[in-house]
């Protein structure tokens, strides 16, 4: 019928889509631009869900494009960091029931409306939700946080842009409610202290965040990948979760052997042969 039709030209679409991004080798080439886009984009690996979902974070008000721009970072890294982060999820992280799926968490806190409003923002969250599209079901939930006062024109261009069913999994909740909201779906020692849980494990150390920067190490330290430094100009305007030390401007140490804490997940996830 016109859902298979539909199902096979939507799939005949990714296919050629990761076929011109690179998706199946995302894992095994050299990654230069993946310490400037999280140096000045807030986003990381913390915690899992109760259901065993990895959960991920991100702080659009953090942004900070125009620096992003003058380290010679464009729309297409930035396309290439969004599938290096959802290849990591479907090859690296420890498999369990409901592996297939994350929860995504935004912290609105900080956001103005004029940010949203810029182009080059809209533009990301337009790429950002037709990257989604080439990943169907991997979100489980997108909890919007610490929503502001005008979220509701947030909401009004989220809902233009996403797909018809897909605004069943949005959840949003004001400053008072947020942490009520986490807690719903995230037990409190998986919440970062900054939201206002009792994880252990600052937003970029979390041992499952730790992986994802050893991994990128080891595959740009392979191959003999020179990472983007970022200038000293700049330096103190980094916004991201960037990992525990040792760490420079230059780039993540390659020779670093932080594991950051233990956990059942990532010590299993070492068993099983993975070198992060």
């Amino acid at each position: 019928g016109g859902d298979i039709a539909r199902a096979k030209k939507r799939l005949a679409v990714t296919k050629k889509w990761r076929e011109e991004v690179g998706a199946d080798t995302m894992l095994r080439v050299g990654q230069p631009n993946f310490w400037p886009i999280k140096c000045f984009v807030p986003h990381c690996f913390h915690g899992y869900s109760k259901l065993g979902q990895p959960v991920t974070w991100q702080r659009p008000s953090g942004m900070r494009l125009g620096l992003l721009w003058k380290h010679g970072q464009n729309l297409d890294t930035f396309v290439k960091q969004y599938t290096l982060v959802e290849e990591y999820l479907a090859g690296r992280v420890h498999k369990s029931d409901y592996a297939g799926n994350i929860i995504k968490v935004i912290d609105l806190a900080g956001l103005k409306r004029s940010q949203v409003l810029q182009s080059e923002m809209r533009k990301l969250l337009k790429h950002s939700m037709k990257l989604a599209s080439h990943y169907p079901g991997r979100t489980a939930y997108l909890l919007l946080v610490n929503m502001p006062g005008w979220g509701a024109m947030l909401m009004s261009m989220l809902n233009a842009l996403m797909a018809k069913d897909d605004s069943r999994i949005v959840l949003s909740f004001t400053p008072a409610k947020t942490l009520e909201g986490l807690r719903r779906l995230i037990d409190d020692d998986q919440i970062p202290s900054e939201l206002g849980g009792s994880s252990p494990h600052a937003l970029g150390a979390h041992p499952l965040e730790v992986g994802f920067w050893q991994q990128v190490r080891r595959q740009n330290f392979e191959l003999g990948v020179e990472p983007v430094a970022i200038k000293p100009e700049h330096r103190a305007s980094a916004t991201g979760y960037l990992p525990p030390p040792p760490h420079t401007f230059d780039g993540p140490d390659h020779h670093s052997g932080a594991k950051g804490g233990g956990g059942a997940r990532a010590g299993e996830a070492e068993a099983d042969g993975e070198v992060f």
